[in-house]
């Protein structure tokens, strides 16, 4: 019981500091971690809108959509290993 506790206690931040406590920060705050979030955020908030981009198709906005879908398909055939996300927990 203590253990569930603990365990309850650092969900809602109410336990003392974890030893490895320290290199949260490390990770989060890694320049390729920064990185990606800057360029996520300039792709939101910088693209067009989808159904602005496609309310009118022309065919080299067709070819692109098709390459990037194929691309994509490539790119997920290419890794070894996809398992299921809740097969983790």
């Amino acid at each position: 019981m203590p253990e569930a506790v603990n365990y309850l206690g650092a969900m809602f931040a109410q336990s003392g500091d974890h030893p490895a406590a320290d290199m949260v920060p490390g990770q989060i705050y890694s320049l390729y971690h920064l990185g990606t979030l800057i360029l996520a955020a300039i792709i939101i908030w910088g693209a067009p809108q989808t159904w602005d981009y496609t309310r009118q198709l022309t065919w080299p906005k067709t070819i692109a959509i098709v390459v990037l879908f194929v691309l994509a398909i490539a790119l997920l055939g290419a890794t070894s290993f996809h398992p299921f996300i809740y097969f983790i927990f």
